[in-house]
């Protein structure tokens, strides 16, 4: 094999350059630059979003065993009074458990797409 100079090697990545530029073009640095930004603000939801998610999960349980233990009691009653009460108690359980779950799964709908840019 013959060695190359350097001469020979520049003329050879200064055609492979010209050909590479003449084929491919980069992209705006615009469409770069909101790429980057689109990128950072999603992952800047992300991470505000956990705690809300963390909060409602906890909303949830709280809902779910304020529910529980209001059954429970509704079934130890023996007064008609005290398990209207406690069946009142445990339907706006059952509706607060309802909407907690509604708003745990919007939140999750409303975190940011995938980007156009990707």
């Amino acid at each position: 094999m013959k060695p190359i100079n350097d001469t020979q090697l520049r003329n050879a990545l200064l055609g492979l350059s010209a050909d590479i530029a003449t084929h491919h073009q980069p992209p705006p640095s615009t469409t770069l630059w909101l790429r980057a930004q689109h990128r950072a603000r999603r992952a800047a939801i992300e991470r505000a979003a956990l705690p809300l998610r963390i909060m409602h999960a906890f909303g949830i349980l709280a809902a779910i065993l304020t529910a529980a233990f209001a059954l429970h009691q509704s079934r130890t009653a023996a007064t008609p009074s005290t398990f209207s009460a406690s069946l009142w108690i445990s339907l706006a359980m059952i509706l607060l458990i309802v909407g907690c779950a509604s708003t745990l799964l919007l939140g999750r709908r409303s975190t940011p797409s995938a980007s156009p840019y990707r």
